[in-house]
């Protein structure tokens, strides 16, 4: 009876030595050895797998005002592709290949919904409380997402960043946002003629924005030989265009070509 469980033992062991041999020379690779144990071939595979993410700098050849903005804001660390979503198809062909642009307030709590076991540097809302029914980008510019956001340099970008910030100042100045939106500033921010706004945000009775009327300040724009010449600002020589009198007598600040 031993000799017979012997022989079955043997015939067993030597059966899963023949399958392990044929599987070993199935499923490992010629090169596994070819430099010690391990599989050099990923490297190939490696190489041949397809690119999906680009370099950032490649983002801010053509949005350097964007990423100016969010290299001064509590998302400067944050990769543009994390909610982009990948460019290098966008860089190579950006006409046919455009960037995602999430605006939907679920995009948003992803990161910020109030969470106890989140890391506490992520500022975090209670979702039921905090403006419950409207879009975080209503009040929010996701580059800069505290209220008020810094001002911008002239570029491609000014336009869109432009309508971002005045989406904040409509929620109280609706009229004048509408007038100057129909006007010849309407691609200048509510922040480059009244000063920042983040304080005056968040206590409008105490901290006033400034509210320029004097013909020298339309002069750092309009005035003769300014370089904004050259960008196709209109040029007025202030001391023959109504020097006694003051731009605003005239013109309304935020649409200074209405009735004439």
């Amino acid at each position: 009876m031993t000799k017979r469980i012997i022989i079955l033992l043997v015939a067993g062991c030597s059966a899963f030595a023949a399958i392990f041999l044929v599987a070993r020379n199935i499923e490992i690779p010629k090169s596994y050895f070819a430099f010690g144990l391990g599989k050099p071939d990923i490297l190939n595979e490696g190489e041949l797998a397809s690119m999906k993410y680009a370099d950032t700098l490649s983002c801010i050849k053509c949005h350097a005002a964007i990423d100016s903005i969010k290299n001064q804001s509590a998302h400067r660390k944050f990769n543009c592709q994390i909610c982009h979503g990948s460019g290098l198809k966008h860089i190579n062909d950006p006409a046919n290949n455009k960037m995602i642009k999430p605006s939907d307030r679920k995009f948003c709590l992803k990161c910020h919904t109030k969470d106890t076991c989140r890391i506490v540097t992520i500022m975090q809302i209670d979702t039921a409380k905090h403006n419950s029914k409207t879009n975080c980008t209503k009040c929010h510019n996701p580059h800069s997402p505290s209220i008020g956001a810094s001002n911008i340099s002239d570029s491609r970008d000014t336009v869109s960043a432009v309508k971002s910030e005045s989406k904040t100042c409509s929620m109280c100045h609706a009229d004048k946002n509408t007038l100057k939106s129909s006007g010849v500033h309407k691609n200048v921010l509510c922040q480059s003629c009244h000063g920042a706004g983040e304080k005056h945000m968040q206590d409008p009775a105490v901290n006033l924005m400034v509210k320029p009327s004097g013909n020298t300040f339309c002069n750092t724009c309009h005035g003769i030989g300014i370089a904004s010449a050259t960008n196709g600002i209109k040029q007025i020589d202030i001391k023959e265009h109504n020097p006694d009198g003051s731009c605003i007598d005239c013109h309304d600040s935020h649409s200074p070509l209405k009735g004439f």
